[in-house]
């Protein structure tokens, strides 16, 4: 509680906190390689896993109106992508792309949502509820960056 965005303790923290949960995992644990422009996952498409990148980069992609993308944010070492839509059941809000070699743990929807399951009832929808504004200003950003270009 109370790591700051930029801060490398916290960040060995977060990423020792999250690997040792999905290396806990009753149905084990799995990896996967993904290369530069290949996708861990994708807008609008359902989602299978929680990916917790152990190394490499990752750029988050929305699509908008007139076509294309705009990159939304970048995700490193220590960061989780996918779980989102395991949290809420909805599609993926933006697509992440490798922009280098990557490396993840993986954790499957089902061990996720048994995690989710034990967690206390107040605290599941506190999380559901930040998920919700999460979707809401991942939308927001992207309409303004569309807007703001000339």
């Amino acid at each position: 509680m109370g790591e700051k965005s930029g801060d490398l303790g916290g960040f060995f923290k977060r990423l020792t906190r999250l690997s040792g949960i999905i290396h806990g995992s009753k149905s084990g644990s799995s990896t996967k390689a993904f290369q530069p422009g290949q996708a861990l996952v994708e807008e609008g498409k359902a989602g299978k896993a929680l990916y917790l990148i152990s190394r490499g980069q990752v750029e988050i992609r929305k699509a908008v109106a007139t076509g294309g993308h705009r990159v939304i944010g970048v995700r490193g070492e220590g960061d989780a992508i996918g779980e989102m839509a395991l949290v809420d059941d909805e599609p993926h809000s933006a697509s992440a792309i490798a922009t280098e070699e990557t490396e993840t743990m993986v954790m499957s929807r089902e061990e996720f949502n048994r995690h989710l399951d034990e967690m206390d009832p107040f605290m599941r929808e506190i999380v559901c509820l930040l998920v919700r504004r999460g979707r809401l200003m991942a939308d927001m950003l992207a309409e303004d960056v569309e807007t703001s270009d000339p």
